[in-house]
């Protein structure tokens, strides 16, 4: 009879103990992407893919570890082409019940070629890109969650924000 019950009392302590779907505690609202100008090097451009969003803690309580990624793949292509990380919640900066933050990933992979930014968005070989969005959830110690896919955009061929009036050269990452 003992041996009976050895497997049910191993299998006990892991009821209950399944990681959560940060899909159910968060929300991706407002996402936006588009194409930053880095800091011209000579007659070099440089474009880097961007997306923004804001990520909205559904839960009743403080979230206080909460990391997001972006993965950006060229149209077409399965390998990564460039990716970025946050750590968007920490104990001394939790998310509120309810509160979103505010979240900018970009990408790691630029495109260069000389003229303008705009150029190299209309240039014939130039491939459009994918930022796919994913969700964390734990400290790096007692990680609660695994990466998780939210959301997938197509990143907009334009140079700056949505309601940027001219796109100004920022620094590279």
């Amino acid at each position: 009879m003992r041996k009976s019950l050895l497997p049910f009392l191993l299998a006990v302590p892991l009821v209950g103990c399944a990681a959560p779907d940060p899909r159910t505690r968060f929300a991706v609202e407002g996402v936006e992407s588009w194409w930053a100008a880095g800091t011209p090097q000579g007659e070099a451009q440089f474009i880097s893919p961007v997306v923004r969003f804001r990520l909205r803690n559904l839960t009743t309580g403080d979230s206080r570890s909460v990391q997001t990624q972006a993965i950006f793949r060229r149209v077409g292509e399965e390998q990564s082409w460039g990716s970025d990380w946050r750590e968007v919640a920490s104990s001394s900066a939790p998310i509120a019940a309810g509160a979103s933050v505010p979240v900018e990933l970009r990408s790691d992979g630029r495109l260069n070629g000389t003229g303008t930014p705009e150029s190299l968005l209309a240039h014939e070989q130039f491939k459009d890109v994918t930022a796919t969005i994913f969700l964390r959830e734990g400290s790096s110690m007692f990680r609660t969650s695994t990466w998780t896919k939210t959301t997938e955009v197509a990143v907009e061929r334009r140079i700056g924000p949505p309601g940027a009036a001219a796109a100004s050269p920022s620094p590279a990452p």
